[in-house]
C-alpha cells in the first residue's frame, strides 16, 4: 500500500483526469493520466490482491513508476524462494517426524529420489546447447 501514485483519499483525485480503469478480481484500479492510481474498494485490502491490481495496471502505469516495478518484482521474486525453500523444510521435517514411527519411510523416500529426473543434468544440457 506504499507503492508510488496510489491515491489512498478519493480527495486527493479531485481534477484528476482517469485514464483507464481495469478489472482484476476483487480489485478496480483506477488509472489517472498523470500515473497517479486509485484501488477500489479503498479499504484495507490483502497484498494479493493489491499485487494482482499492480499486476494488472502494470501496462499503463510501469513507465511512470518504473523503479517501483523493479523492486516488487524483486520482492515477489523472493517471496517465491522463501515460499519454496519453506515447502522443501515442510517436507523434510515430515520425513523426520515420521521416520520413527515408519520404518520403511527412509527406504521409500530412496526409491523415491531414484526414480526422479535429475534437474541439474537436464538444466546443464540446455546451456550446454544454448552456447553451442
Amino acid at each position: 500500500m506504499t507503492f508510488p501514485g496510489l491515491i489512498r483519499e478519493w480527495k486527493d483525485a479531485r481534477g484528476k483526469t482517469v485514464d483507464a480503469v481495469i478489472d482484476c478480481a476483487d480489485v478496480r484500479a483506477v488509472i489517472f493520466t498523470d500515473g497517479s492510481f486509485a484501488l477500489v474498494p479503498s479499504r484495507e485490502l490483502d497484498p494479493a490482491s493489491v499485487v494482482a491490481a499492480l499486476a494488472s495496471a502494470r501496462p499503463r502505469l510501469e513507465r511512470v513508476h518504473a523503479e517501483a516495478y523493479a523492486t516488487l518484482d524483486r520482492l515477489a521474486a523472493r517471496d517465491r524462494e522463501l515460499g519454496r525453500r519453506a515447502r522443501l523444510e515442510n517436507i523434510l521435517g515430515a520425513i523426520r517426524h515420521n521416520a520413527a514411527d515408519i520404518p520403511e519411510l527412509k527406504d521409500a523416500v530412496r526409491r523415491l529420489a531414484a526414480t526422479l529426473p535429475d534437474h541439474t543434468d537436464a538444466d546443464d544440457q540446455k546451456d550446454q546447447t544454448a552456447s553451442g
